[in-house]
């Protein structure tokens, strides 16, 4: 510990000072069939009779190999006000090679729809910082706050190439909304851009009235920049505790499949509930997304549609949590006659709040958790919001 060594100076306000680095590194392997292609027994009905068949259940790739990470981290361990305050300060860098990348197979092929291959480099790096501050403590009263925050530049800094040696084209994830992209974060979305203009200002928009543009272009990153934390813990009357927790993070977009779906199928099940086209007062920007990604835009030379209004903003702030407990007494009569030597009793609530500018059901979902960079909402359930009632007893 730097604060130790005899040439460090002594001060009222700073306690303790500790430098720390480090370097390792790691290896992330395939999993035990990802590099054989193989079969799936199913049935069928032939003739009306059921049969045994298979189907093709992975493609594989014999020339898989682990993916190797690198990290260093340096950081600083600090305490002021005779350990009152504490800060703990991380900086990291970590670069990935030949990672594990799903990427999507052509129909032609007659595979799977994809298959799992060693792409490239990509590099994270970012700060992570804490602190705990012990505001007041006494036997009757305490108040104690830790705050969190973190930043992450993640960044794909070399694609891959093909059996020839030509480097590899975006690879198109997730239904197209999202790819991986040389200089770009991992799964960021990309779609062409949708410009409107309600020239007769009537409230209402016609295809006419909305334009796409001829190339996809960058719309955010899918992972999030940062995320933030707080945390109280309340002592009050010795007796009652009460503990808190808010949550965010930012920088990200999200898709609101959901929406989309809702309104890219409007014209053949128009009781789906699409605002654009159920709400008489649906904006603009609404309209324009439905006619983006359903019909695509005015000019006659440019075909397919966009979904790039339906990816949002994807940031939030959430109350995670709010926990009251109440202890009894060791003195209390009731304890002594059922034998115990503590009993308390606690109410929480989790996900109680959530302030973002999404218009989905949730920012934060994912639409698998079993498969990466899909952040994206398609009639996904999101986070249940409940409450629990604990009664403990010590004996």
């Amino acid at each position: 510990m730097l604060s130790d060594e005899p040439f460090f100076p002594r001060t009222s306000w700073l306690t303790n000072v500790r430098l720390r680095a480090a370097y390792g590194e790691s290896g992330t392997r395939p999993d035990f069939r990802d590099a054989v292609t193989f079969f799936t027994p199913v049935s069928t009905s032939v003739n009306n009779i059921e049969q045994s068949a298979i189907t093709l259940g992975r493609t594989g790739n014999l020339d898989l190999k682990p993916e190797l990470t690198k990290e260093t981290e340096f950081g600083a361990d600090l305490s002021f006000i005779q350990d009152r305050v504490s800060l703990e300060l991380t900086h990291y860098n970590k670069r990935s090679r030949d990672a594990l990348i799903s990427i999507p197979l052509a129909p032609s092929y007659g595979l799977t729809a994809s298959v799992l291959r060693n792409l490239g480099e990509i590099r994270n790096k970012g700060t992570e910082a804490q602190m705990d501050v012990r505001l007041y403590n006494s036997e009757m009263f305490g108040v104690n706050v830790r705050g969190t925050a973190t930043t992450l530049d993640n960044t794909i800094e070399v694609i891959g190439t093909d059996a020839t040696g030509k480097p590899l084209p975006d690879i198109i994830i997730n239904r197209g909304e999202q790819r991986h992209r040389k200089g770009y974060s991992a799964g960021a979305f990309f779609q062409r851009p949708i410009t409107y203009n309600d020239a007769n200002a009537d409230g209402l928009l016609a295809r006419s009235e909305v334009t796409l543009g001829d190339t996809a272009v960058y719309l955010g990153d899918a992972i999030p920049k940062w995320s933030r934390s707080i945390a109280l813990d309340l002592k009050l009357l010795r007796y009652i505790k009460v503990a808190s927790l808010w949550e965010g993070r930012g920088g990200n977009k999200q898709l609101n499949g959901t929406e989309q779906f809702r309104c890219t199928s409007a014209t053949s099940f128009p009781d789906r509930g699409c605002s654009a086209t159920g709400n008489p007062e649906a904006t603009l920007k609404e309209q324009a997304a439905f006619i983006g990604a359903t019909f695509g835009g005015a000019a006659p030379s440019i075909t397919g549609t966009s979904k790039a209004l339906y990816i949002e903003k994807g940031g939030f702030t959430k109350w995670r949590e709010l926990s009251i407990t109440l202890e009894a007494p060791e003195s209390w009569g009731l304890l002594k006659t059922a034998g115990a030597r503590g009993a308390s009793i606690t109410f929480a609530g989790r996900n109680l709040k959530t302030w973002t500018d999404y218009t989905g059901l949730d920012p934060e979902i994912v639409e698998s958790a079993t498969s990466n960079f899909n952040q994206s909402e398609f009639n996904t359930q999101p986070a249940a919001r409940f409450y629990t009632l604990r009664l403990n007893l010590n004996f």
